[in-house]
């Protein structure tokens, strides 16, 4: 994390999103010339990348989506390092939908340039910093299809996970919730004479609680789970149930 004081006596932090320490230093001695140089000479600061994804950073804490938008950042840093807002153009944004669709899905390429464009607009609007946004077209996605698995596709796949996988995947299917909240779930969140379980708001994407009743399934499930871990419903032994 870059710290330092402007000529103004405002304290000013911030994170350079990379490990290397020369390139952090590299970083925290530009931002602090820069804000000597408007101060004392009064040019109009050109403001980069690095320092447009830092204040974004700042400012969206709160987002349940904070951590992925460091990772996407952290992708994207190999082209938008030390850009100048006003250097970063269609041509340039076109080639990094491109390399990301090409690495993985036209989807995720779109999340990249979501956030891309969320930055800039925030740039522009917001803190003043440049004039304009360069258009940013999103790969076409297929509409969304309502998908269920049928009692004989729940059969296959049951048998295909390990033992300890099995209850969580019941109770997944059950109870119509995400991984993480299966996963994450405390005893302190289940009612079992209720038969209802709840998720807190910061446990979801839409900062809303969700209470889930549960059928005889689950609640079987449950019962079998009981006394196994003090805190927690389900011990994961693999990073993921899928």
């Amino acid at each position: 994390m870059n710290k330092f004081t402007t000529p103004s006596g405002e304290r000013v932090r911030c994170s350079a999103a990379t490990e290397d320490k020369t390139q952090a230093q590299e970083f925290h001695g530009k931002l602090k010339a820069e804000s000597w140089r408007v101060v004392r000479l009064g040019n109009k600061q050109k403001r980069t990348w690095d320092e447009a994804a830092c204040k974004f950073l700042l400012e969206t804490q709160h987002k349940a989506t904070h951590e992925r938008d460091k990772e996407k950042l952290r992708w994207l840093h190999q082209f938008l390092r030390k850009k100048l807002l006003n250097e970063i153009d269609r041509m340039l944004i076109d080639h990094i939908a491109l390399t990301k669709a090409k690495e993985t899905r036209p989807s995720t390429a779109n999340r990249h340039l979501a956030l891309i464009r969320a930055i800039l607009l925030k740039a522009c609007y917001d803190w003043e910093w440049t004039d304009k946004v360069p258009k940013i077209r999103l790969f076409p996605e297929p509409e969304h299809r309502v998908r269920w698995l049928t009692p004989e596709q729940v059969k296959m796949l049951l048998k295909e996970l390990p033992a300890h996988q099995q209850d969580m995947v019941i109770f997944a299917l059950s109870a119509g919730l995400r991984q993480s909240n299966v996963i994450n779930m405390e005893w302190s969140q289940v009612d079992l004479e209720r038969k209802a379980a709840w998720v807190h708001p910061d446990q979801e994407k839409a900062r809303k609680a969700i209470h889930v009743p549960l059928n005889s399934i689950a609640l079987a499930v449950l019962f079998r789970q009981s006394g196994r871990h003090p805190s927690r419903v389900f011990i994961c032994k693999g990073r993921s149930i899928s």
